[in-house]
C-alpha cells in the first residue's frame, strides 16, 4: 500500500517539498486493452460510484477523505494502479 506524502515532509531539500507526485492509473477496456492514463482522482470516482469491473496490479493506492461526524471514522479508498 502507498500514501502520498504530506507537503513539506523533506526537510533535507525544502524546495523539493513543496511538489508532490500525484500517480497516475492506467485505465483499461473491458477486455484488458489499454485504454488512457487517468489522475488518481477519476480512478476514485470510479471506484466510488462501482464503475469498475476488476483491478490488477500488486500496488495499490490508499486515499484518505475526512471523518464521519457520528462515528469519527475516517473514510478510505483504495484503487489498483490498473483499473
Amino acid at each position: 500500500m502507498l500514501t502520498l506524502p504530506k507537503i513539506g515532509q523533506n526537510k533535507k531539500n525544502p524546495l523539493r517539498s513543496k511538489f508532490v507526485v500525484a500517480p497516475l492509473i492506467l485505465r483499461l477496456e473491458i477486455n484488458g486493452q489499454p485504454l488512457r492514463w487517468i489522475p488518481w482522482q477519476e480512478a476514485i470516482i470510479l471506484q466510488t460510484k462501482q464503475m469498475v469491473a476488476w483491478d490488477a496490479g500488486e500496488q495499490t493506492f490508499t486515499f484518505r477523505g475526512g471523518r464521519n461526524r457520528l462515528t469519527g471514522e475516517r473514510s478510505r479508498v483504495s484503487t489498483s494502479v490498473l483499473i
